[in-house]
């Protein structure tokens, strides 16, 4: 053998030699590294390595860690060099993650690697004993580029388990690209999903991102969550969040992990419509203790704290305000304690309101939510719980229960003042023990009528529980007996006796009436009866949206029910039949029936078309009408024995049980109307605008057909009225009459007449429809009409009046012509306002002579010419002047005849003409004394001139004592004779006075005053005083007890310094004198 073979076999040997101690030791080493890295001792049943292909394990096992039927992990030569891995494949796998302990370290920087296939299938995953993981298969491949991570997995797992909760055939998939993962697609069975889940691994942070996510009852639209773990650092942010019946806009969160294991949750905030809570505070992820402050605004605004374990904890509450649908409550105070995870325990409970003041404590059982509470409810408010109640309650007891179900329940309370819309109360109280119901009420009004008291004794809680209830009105009396009860959807009351008084009606028998509820759905059936003595039976079922009821009567007479206060009439129900069939939602009915000798109610009568009812009275109604598919049909429709009114016709209407429903549709309408002798009383709410008829009778014949508000109508209506007054000039008629042809929308006037004391009235023209609205046209004549256009004018004229335009709002024009007429003119400011009325007027008024003015100064003939207008609701104009023809004037008690006058109408809407007067008098046979009135009448002044001259105050004393002023002297004599006529004058002058004030529309009172009895506390004198004019005063007195112990006094200012008086004293004395005013 050459030296060079030797060295070459030499080397050949040592490589091998090398090969095989490296191959022994790859291959021991593999499973060595294996389970340091796992951190347990390694076993297996077979083990296969080879060098250029790759290894496999069978029956693998890592201690209580790791264990494997087949392990297998592929490469290639000289692939594996360059980091690429063909494939690793996992079998039969289990893997207790809890149980590894990775070793720290490990190469820095990155390093590139290919798993070009990795298999795992059919495996485990166990995290001590709360996840439980079963692997179906991942399939996928995993490399790595300069630190980069590039991956793709599919992923299915058949079954999860997590604590209590298991979730099974869970498939998604997995993407790795730049240090980023993406899941897509996750999905279970049980129907949970999450569309899309992110996870990028930023230096020291991971951040999660999450889309459409739905787990069990939880639903969130996205949300946001990292992680730094070197700081032990979270932060997430969720939105739209969706947790059973709760929504969330977000709910946001940030902590962190201290190095002992404590959560720090420094913020928890969730925002839901409008409301905010807040949750802050620690848990001990070793010992699970926590310790949470917790804070809301809005349904529920307040505070509280819970501290303790999950099995155990305390907690205490503190709400300012709590909203609860129409409830608001504030200062609700309460502690709770929860043991073994199990009983919550609330040790007090206590509501300090307003409103409602209340404590409770007690138990429940949160697995089973078995309860057991104490209450006291102090005081409630009505109000606080329904906005139209009133009234205040108290109740105290115990309940026990389990869920919705109540197991026993004690209480007693008592109820004061209820009002309510339909209901009021002046006192209830209650028990309930074992199920038993006692309610006693008193003084119950609005139901529609007063009852005194009300007893109810029912059973509660049971399948089945029996009732009576028990009413009292004076003599009046309701019992009813039955049962009611609850089942699930089912509601049902079931009446089996019913027993009543009312006046003189009495009834008592079986009543067996049964009426369900099953949801919307309403059920009820009453067995034909008879009632009241056997004059009324009826009988109905309602079942599956069908009904059928049927009803009879004879002979009943209503003047029970009006005496009972049960109706708004009274007569006799002498026939009456009724039958309806068919879906409850549109059925056929079938009415007819006759009444006899009705009598409405008085108010009630006034109250409905302001006494159109009126022309039914006394009268026999008999109808007969039917319904069917959106048409009402009325066959009949009389009244009076002698046919006196009589409607037939045919009306489109939507009607339904249930829901009750009773509306007209727009659709063509017919009816037809004849009279031949109907009372006027059911045309008078038509006309009283401007006509108030008194007693009489309407003829007709009249048929309407078309669409509202604009029907055609053709026929005649003949009217006539024994009395009637014309409101635009308050003019009464006796025989009035009216004629009138309908065609179309017009109404035809021919014929309206009517008579006074001397003369009459005619009248023709026409009324239409236009836009819902009615138009008219009416000429009218008069002649020696009486006319009384204002409450101070009477007059008696010829002449035309013109009536036009949209009712009530009409225009009246007049050219009239007076023979006579008599006007009130007082002085002074009138303080009576006319009523408004949407009636305008113009009327010019001449007269030549008989046009006599009166006021308590005097009394004038004139001729006139003025217009009287009403332009809006309240003011009339008048327009114009009354020369004066004669007449008289009266100053004090002297009378002077009038040689010149005038009135003066300027049109003010305050009336105050203006007004000159010139009178002349002899006084004392030998001074002639013209008095000159100038001014208004609101404020007229006075002007004396005397022939020879004088001075005015001399002038006043020659009227008033016969001697100019200068010449009086105060010796006892004179002061004699000054009384006496002093008492004269007085008594002239209070009369006159008296006559215009009374005449009058105002009074300014000066004085008004009552002297009370300090013993006896009441009125021992009233005294009224008023000014009549600028220098007169009266002052009247009198004794509520003793009427005749009246006193007044007048008093006259003849100048400054000087009165002249008249009084009567208490006892029945009358003075009279001069009342002098002294200065020094």
């Amino acid at each position: 053998m050459s030296r060079t073979l030797k060295i070459t076999a030499s080397i050949a040997v040592f490589v091998l030699t090398i090969l095989i101690v490296s191959y022994l030791k790859i291959k021991n080493e593999i499973p060595k590294k294996i389970g340091e890295a796992l951190g347990a001792p390694v076993s297996y049943q077979s083990y296969r390595f080879n060098i250029l292909k790759g290894f496999e394990f069978t029956k693998f096992r890592a201690g209580e860690v790791f264990q494997a039927d087949t392990l297998r992990i592929s490469y290639l030569i000289p692939s594996i060099f360059k980091g690429t891995v063909s494939s690793i494949y996992l079998s039969g796998f289990f893997i207790d993650i809890s149980k590894i302990h990775l070793k720290k370290g490990g190469a820095k920087g990155g390093r590139s690697f290919d798993l070009q296939k990795i298999h795992v299938k059919n495996g485990k995953l166990r995290y001590k004993d709360q996840v439980s993981v079963q692997i179906g298969d991942i399939d996928g491949s995993l490399s790595s580029l300069a630190g980069k991570l590039i991956g793709k997995f599919a992923v299915s797992i058949p079954k999860l388990e997590a604590k209590q909760k298991a979730f099974s055939h869970i498939k998604f998939d997995i993407l790795i690209n730049d240090s980023r993962l993406v899941v897509t697609n996750l999905s279970s069975a049980e129907g949970n999903r999450v569309s899309k889940l992110t996870v990028h691994f930023q230096n020291d942070e991971i951040v999660a991102e999450m889309e459409g996510l739905k787990f069990q009852d939880v639903t969130v639209e996205r949300g946001r969550t990292s992680v730094e773990p070197s700081n032990r650092v979270f932060e997430f942010l969720v939105q739209n969040v969706e947790l059973k019946d709760r929504q969330f806009d977000w709910i946001y969160g940030h902590g962190r992990v201290t190095p002992d294991d404590v959560l720090v949750l420094d913020s928890l905030k969730l925002l839901a419509y409008e409301q905010f809570a807040h949750i802050s505070g620690t848990f001990d992820l070793s010992t699970h203790k926590f310790d949470l402050n917790l804070r809301g605004d809005g349904v529920l605004r307040g505070q509280g704290r819970v501290w303790g374990t999950p099995d155990r904890f305390q907690s205490e509450v503190d709400i300012f305000k709590l909203r609860f649908k129409d409830f608001v409550f504030s200062n609700i105070r309460g502690s709770f304690d929860v043991v073994d995870q199990r009983v919550l325990h609330i040790t007090k409970l206590r509501v300090k309101d307003p409103q409602l003041m209340a404590v409770a404590s007690g138990s429940i059982d949160i697995r089973t939510l078995s309860y057991e509470f104490a209450f006291k409810i102090e005081q409630l408010e009505l109000n606080s719980i329904h906005k139209m109640s009133y009234g205040t309650v108290a109740v105290s007891g115990m309940i026990y229960g389990k869920g919705r179900s109540i197991r026993s329940l004690t209480a007693d309370g008592e109820v004061k003042s209820v009002r309510t819309p339909r209901l009021a109360v002046e006192h209830a109280s209650f028990t309930l023990d074992s199920a038993k119901l006692t309610l006693v009420a008193e003084g119950i009004e609005r139901i529609p009528t007063r009852l005194d008291w009300v007893k109810l004794r029912s059973d509660v809680g049971l399948d089945t529980n029996d009732f009576v209830f028990v009413a009292h009105r004076q003599a009046d009396s309701l019992r009813l007996e039955g049962t009611w009860s609850s089942f699930k959807d089912l509601k049902r009351l079931s009446l089996r006796h019913m027993a009543f008084h009312i006046h003189n009606l009495s009834f008592s028998d079986s009543f067996p009436l049964t009426v369900d509820v099953v949801g919307d759905s309403v059920y009820a059936e009453l067995p034909n009866s008879r009632l009241f003595d056997g004059v009324f039976s009826f009988g109905f079922s309602l079942k599956e949206k069908k009904i059928h009821l049927s009803a009879a009567a004879e002979h009943i007479d209503f003047s029970a029910f009006r005496t009972a206060a049960l109706l708004p009439f009274n007569g006799i129900l002498d026939q009456f039949n009724l039958q309806v069939e068919g879906n409850i939602d549109d059925p056929i009915v079938n009415l007819s029936g006759t009444f006899k000798s009705i009598d409405f109610e008085r108010g009630f009568v006034e109250q409905v078309a302001d006494g159109a009812l009126r022309p039914f009275e006394g009268k026999t109604i008999s109808a007969a009408v039917s319904y069917s598919t959106g048409l009402l049909l009325v066959h009949d429709f009389t009244v009076g024995d002698g046919a006196t009114f009589k409607a037939t016709g045919e009306i489109p209407i939507d009607f339904s049980f249930m829901p009750f429903r009773l509306s007209r549709i727009k659709e063509p309408f017919r009816f037809s109307v004849v009279s031949d002798s109907f009372a006027i009383d059911i045309v008078k709410p038509f006309v009283d605008e401007f006509l108030v008829l008194g007693d009489g009778f309407v003829r007709l014949s009249v048929q309407v057909e078309g669409l509202e508000p604009m029907p055609r109508m053709t026929g005649w209506v003949s009217l006539e009225s024994k009395e009637a007054v014309f409101l635009p000039t308050n003019s009464p008629l006796t025989d009035f009459h009216v004629d009138i042809t309908l065609s179309g929308d017009t109404f035809y006037i021919d014929t309206m007449s009517g008579k006074s004391s001397k003369g009459f009235l005619t009248a023709k023209g026409l009324a239409y429809v236009e836009n819902g609205k009615v138009i008219t046209d009416i000429s009218m004549e008069i002649k020696d009409f009486p006319l009384y256009p204002s409450p101070d004018m009477m007059a008696v004229g010829d002449g035309t009046i013109q009536i036009k335009g949209e009712v009530p709002h009409l225009f009246i024009t007049g050219d009239i012509a007076f023979e006579e007429a008599y006007i009130n003119m007082p002085f002074g400011t009138r303080s009576a306002r006319p009523h408004p009325s949407p009636i305008r007027y113009r009327f010019h008024l001449t007269g030549k002579r008989n046009i006599f003015v009166y006021n308590p100064s005097f009394e004038m003939e004139l001729a006139l010419d003025i217009v009287m207008s009403k332009e809006d609701e309240v003011h009339t104009v008048v327009v114009g002047e009354l020369n004066a023809l004669s007449g008289k004037f009266y100053y004090l008690d002297r009378t002077f005849d009038i040689v010149e006058g005038k009135i003066l109408l300027t049109g003010g809407k305050e009336f105050n003409p203006d007004i000159y007067i010139k009178a002349e008098g002899l006084v004392c046979d030998t001074v002639l004394v013209t008095v000159v009135v100038l001014g208004t009448f609101k404020h007229p002044e006075i002007n004396l001139f005397s022939e020879p001259p004088m001075d005015k105050l001399d002038i006043i004393s020659l009227i008033a004592f016969g001697k100019p002023f200068s010449e009086l002297q105060l010796a006892p004599s004179d002061v004699d004779l000054l009384r006496q006529r002093a008492l004269t004058l007085a008594e002239g002058v209070f009369s006159r006075e008296l006559r215009r004030i009374l005449a009058s529309y105002g009074i300014s009172i000066s004085e008004l005053s009552l002297q009370l009895d300090p013993w006896q506390g009441n009125y021992t004198s009233f005294t009224i005083g008023f000014r009549p004019s600028k220098n007169m005063t009266i002052r009247y007195s009198y004794d509520p007890k003793s009427v005749e112990r009246y006193t007044f006094q007048v008093k006259y200012f003849v100048k400054k310094g000087l009165a002249v008086y008249g009084e009567r004293d208490r006892f029945g004395g009358f003075g009279a004198g001069i009342e002098f005013e002294l200065e020094f």
